[in-house]
């Protein structure tokens, strides 16, 4: 098999991923913000493999009119995924509107169409030289610049995560480590592609193109080898926040011991729409101190804290009032979604909560 054949079955292969887990993203039961994000930015992604699929394979030679149709999607990736980590990790500083991050990829539309109704004898040229790497220098600036721009907004996310933690990150953690894994792969491809572009290399195109596409099903292995990997990373950003403790002079036994009551006799779990202030206040603590207490002393964040209260209930209750059905239980536990429910369970016991119930029922009949 030539190598643009199979470079293009390989892209048209990621393309398809791409909205597979778009797809799956957004039929999540109960998707939220960050699931629409990412939906969004796995369908950026389908484009912008299609196109260089069609582009590789000369399916595009027939339809000269959709040459270009990959820039909404790339002007789209870096916007969405700097405001998919905005919002996972919890990034302070202003965030502008997301409308205007995407405004450039909307404003490539209109020019796209009107491209369709050009004369097909300069776009076969335009594709022909695209092939040829035998651009004119403003085509090829323009080629580069596109290239540049996740870049730039992975630059942008990179500047907010160490400016948060005061441009100190904790090597030792798993997970930051696999986050400057990912970060300087993704680097790699996109230095690739640029560098490709600018020394019109054919080689150096090849070898972007092929990590682009291999990535896609790298990220999937990963999610599942590392199903927590944003939670855990979120956790190491707050600790790298706290080298300067906030707690000096206070009794760190007695914070553990007023949780304690809080928790286990008071069951504040219950509560639904529980906030770290709420529950600050009721340890006499600042919001800043209580989430410092949690993640340098007990090594998990706010919601990890409060969602092992409420899965150690629900494997009293799925045991002993098998009537309860599971979303029932969820509720009473102070969870508002199953989805959420489900994903802290499984994260705590490592199995759903209709598998740890069976298993819990065959084990007492015994």
């Amino acid at each position: 098999m030539e190598a643009p054949t199979a470079l293009s079955i390989l892209l048209l292969f990621a393309g398809f991923l791409s909205l597979l887990f778009s797809a799956g993203r957004l039929l999540a039961t109960s998707p939220g913000y960050e699931s629409r994000l990412m939906a969004a930015a796995y369908l950026a992604m389908t484009s912008m493999f299609c196109h260089a699929a069609v582009l590789v394979s000369g399916v595009v030679d027939s339809w000269p009119g959709w040459l270009g149709w990959y820039l909404p999607g790339l002007l789209c990736f870096g916007p969405l995924l700097l405001r998919f980590a905005q919002v996972r990790l919890n990034l302070p500083g202003r965030r502008v509107s997301l409308v205007w991050h995407l405004a450039p990829a909307v404003l490539s539309v209109p020019g796209l169409i009107l491209f369709l109704f050009f004369d097909p004898a300069p776009k076969q040229e335009l594709i022909s030289n695209v092939r040829s790497l035998t651009l004119s220098p403003k085509y090829l600036l323009i080629l580069a610049l596109t290239s540049l721009h996740p870049i730039a907004y992975a630059g942008i996310g990179g500047m907010q995560l160490m400016r948060s933690i005061g441009w100190r990150l904790d090597f030792s953690e798993g997970s930051v480590r696999l986050l400057a894994v990912l970060l300087l792969a993704s680097g790699l491809v996109s230095l690739l592609l640029f560098a490709g572009f600018v020394s019109r290399n054919p080689l150096l195109l090849y070898a972007g193109a092929l990590g682009s596409a291999c990535m896609v099903p790298l990220l999937y292995l990963l999610g599942c080898r590392y199903p927590y990997f944003f939670d855990e990373l979120r956790t190491a950003v707050e600790r790298s926040k706290y080298r300067s403790t906030q707690l000096k002079g206070k009794d760190l036994e007695e914070i553990g011991r007023r949780l304690q009551v809080l928790m286990e006799s008071r069951e504040l779990y219950k509560e639904e729409n529980l906030t770290l202030p709420e529950l600050a206040a009721s340890v006499q603590l600042s919001s800043h101190q209580l989430s410092e207490y949690f993640n340098v002393q007990l090594k998990v964040n706010f919601s990890r804290f409060v969602n092992r209260y409420r899965v150690e209930e629900a494997c009293k209750l799925l045991v002993e009032k098998p009537e309860l059905t599971v979303l029932n239980i969820a509720f009473a536990v102070g969870f508002n979604s199953k989805s959420v429910f489900n994903a802290a369970f499984s994260r705590e016991t490592g199995l759903t909560p209709t598998a740890y119930r069976a298993r819990g029922l065959q084990e007492s009949k015994n």
